[in-house]
């Protein structure tokens, strides 16, 4: 390429090259491009372009389902884009999920152009949301969304009514307030994470906790 535009820009063909393609050693020619960190593999066949991705394995190029984020992929460390190919899954589960910690399953993994451009390597495993929200959508259901954010809203509901005018004089509402502010956080952070096996029981018993203080307070005031 002689434009000076492309001259950090690297493209070649890697003859004979053995790859693991469905579990079998072929030998096929690829041509690779190198830009920065960016790398892709591909191979012309039958007048399409396939491109190197999961498991060493070739996608075709392809369009797939976007809602969103158009522009903005790159938004909290390429979670625009994994939102983006997200969304579209939640006309599967408006019921029920595909199944608790399946998500990875139904991720378009074929998207090999987009997790080139967003993710930097197109052999790079989408196995999670980075959205607590849209993984318990895709997992369990919108329903079994719709149930969880009920529950959290009456129970900050209630702290809130409970706590905002109270003096804290009494060990109830001091933890219970307490409670009700890293239950707060934890749904805040979880519009950007997931919930992890590491975390998720300690959240689970504190709201468990937070919720006995809230009755114990109410209780305390009758």
């Amino acid at each position: 390429l002689t434009d000076d535009g492309y001259q950090e820009h690297s493209i070649k063909l890697a003859e004979g090259d053995r790859l693991l393609f469905w579990q079998e050693e072929d030998e096929r020619d690829l041509i690779t491009w190198e830009y920065d960190s960016y790398r892709a593999s591909f191979k012309y066949q039958d007048g399409q372009f396939f491109m190197l991705g999961m498991r060493n394995n070739f996608y075709q190029i392809q369009d797939v389902d976007s809602w969103g984020f158009e522009g903005y992929e790159r938004l909290g460390s390429s979670r625009g884009y994994i939102w983006s190919r997200s969304l579209p899954l939640l006309q599967e589960t408006l019921f029920l999920g595909h199944g608790p910690d399946t998500y990875a399953f139904y991720f378009p993994q074929e998207d090999v152009v987009g997790k080139l451009k967003f993710l930097s390597s197109p052999q790079t495993m989408v196995d999670k949301p980075h959205n607590l929200y849209l993984q318990t959508a895709i997992n369990t259901g919108l329903v079994s969304l719709l149930a969880l954010i009920v529950l959290w809203g009456a129970y900050l509901i209630q702290g809130l009514r409970l706590y905002w005018k109270t003096d804290f004089t009494d060990w109830q509402s001091k933890l219970g307030v307490a409670v009700m502010a890293a239950v707060a956080a934890y749904l805040a952070t979880g519009f950007f994470n997931d919930s992890v096996i590491s975390v998720a029981p300690v959240f689970w018993i504190l709201l468990g906790i937070g919720i006995s203080m809230n009755l114990r307070v109410k209780y305390s005031r009758r």
